[in-house]
């Protein structure tokens, strides 16, 4: 009965990341992207999306997150997706499911607290669920199920990942995790929203941590992503003020004496800079 079950599972894992894969194909097409954003079922697919996310299942997540980047490069769904909370009654009770996805061979988190930024996220307690799931004009804020939360999560789980060169799932879901904040921070409105969590302070953190030089630091690499997040997230006030309480000048300002000729990097941190100490 035991390996008829995790046939069976694996079977369902396989259609999952395969379903996964179509829609990334079908997300990249400009008019397919107004297709999806305004169809009657974008609330079912958010909530399936947000789940995958939420459990960080490991052949699925990193394929959501670039579903969503491809979907928020057109600019009205940005705001559909980033405001996205699935209605309380039948936000998931992932307690049990969790247990099935547990990595089994992660990273020590206790590897990654050696970081001030790191210390700067974990310091503050978190409010129990039942309390933040209290009714909201901000549900994407208050409710842990909504996507913003879903995504914050996943970066503050999957950021021991990021001090290994070796390719692996976790680190490519920051990866595309980050991409898909690229598109969600153009505005200065959703970057308002941004500064209300700590994924600021936890992209800040994807350059502190990573194991590769500067001069690596291509375009569309993930470090060069979240040079592009901050430098939109602190060209507004909150977000400025919130990358100001994060110790953002002083990770930035150590980064920018190593960048040698990298004229990306040195620009945008210049650029970020620039805003911080208005």
């Amino acid at each position: 009965m035991g390996s008829q079950y995790n046939e069976i599972e694996l079977l369902y894992e396989e259609i999952r990341r395969f379903a996964c894969l179509i829609l990334n194909n079908l997300s990249i097409p400009k008019e397919n992207k107004s297709v999806i954003i305004h169809s009657p079922h974008l609330t079912l697919l958010l909530e399936h999306i947000t789940t995958v996310i939420k459990l960080q299942i490991p052949e699925a997540t990193y394929l959501c997150c670039i579903c969503l980047m491809n979907l928020t490069m057109a600019r009205d769904a940005v705001e559909p997706i980033m405001t996205f909370a699935p209605a309380k009654e039948s936000a998931p009770d992932n307690s049990t499911l969790q247990s099935s996805f547990q990595r089994k061979n992660s990273i020590d988190a206790r590897d990654w607290e050696i970081f001030p930024t790191s210390k700067r996220i974990t310091a503050r307690k978190p409010t129990p669920p039942r309390q933040r799931r209290s009714t909201s004009d901000q549900p994407w804020l208050d409710d842990p199920n909504s996507l913003l939360r879903s995504l914050e999560k996943l970066m503050r789980d999957q950021q021991p990942f990021l001090m290994s060169k070796a390719f692996s799932v976790e680190g490519e879901s920051i990866r595309w995790a980050v991409g898909l904040l690229r598109n969600m921070t153009v505005k200065h409105r959703h970057c308002v929203v941004i500064a209300k969590t700590e994924i600021p302070a936890l992209v800040l953190g994807v350059l502190e941590r990573t194991p590769h030089h500067v001069i690596k630091w291509d375009n569309n690499s993930t470090e060069e992503m979240a040079l592009t997040v901050l430098d939109q997230i602190a060209a507004s006030p909150a977000g400025s003020e919130k990358l100001r309480d994060c110790g953002a000048k002083v990770v930035l300002g150590a980064i920018q004496t190593r960048a040698g000729g990298s004229t990306i990097v040195r620009n945008k941190i210049s650029s970020i800079l620039e805003c911080l100490l208005r």
